[in-house]
């Protein structure tokens, strides 16, 4: 019922944020769709395509050197393959356009690993600073993903460069 109400918003225009518990983007995709009666499996798989902003799969590693958790991400952007992929309900099909999508601005686990990894200059907040930078942090990263407020219509939301290294 959630879902479904998620889904109706996101249809509508409205940016909806949601967490699944999953290993991958596939994953959660999968797990969204699954959730429903087998019926309306194809139709929500098709709403879904036309309203996906995008997936982030984050996985939290431990770094004694910095002595804290890192996240470790898997961001997927909804190309037109990925959409067709989740229309079809392909979703073993996804990791593919995952690993060939950088120039898209999609990140696979492993090559996200090695960025943080090359990664030497590291800021860590000073306790005393307010938590308020940190929620401009997260708006910040949330509109990278959204593509500055375009709402789910829209077809030129993805933001392409050889550049562009994930947010943190």
């Amino acid at each position: 019922e959630t879902i479904a109400l998620a889904i109706e918003a996101a249809a509508t225009g409205h940016l909806v944020l949601a967490t699944v518990h999953s290993g991958s983007c596939a994953e959660a995709l999968q797990r969204v769709v699954l959730a429903f009666p087998s019926d309306i499996q194809d139709n929500i798989s098709a709403q879904l395509a036309d309203c996906l902003v995008g997936v982030v799969c984050q996985r939290l590693r431990y770094r004694p050197d910095l002595s804290l958790r890192v996240p470790e991400c898997e961001i997927l952007r909804p190309t037109n393959s990925v959409k067709t992929f989740i229309r079809n309900r392909d979703f073993f099909k996804i990791t593919s356009s995952l690993e060939t999508g950088a120039e898209h601005g999609m990140w696979t686990l492993p090559r996200y690993r090695a960025w943080l990894d090359s990664r030497k200059n590291w800021y860590r907040r000073n306790s005393r600073q307010s938590f308020q930078g940190g929620q401009r942090e997260a708006v910040i990263v949330a509109q990278e993903l959204v593509g500055f407020g375009s709402d789910c219509k829209s077809s030129s939301r993805t933001r392409t460069g050889p550049g562009m290294n994930p947010p943190i």
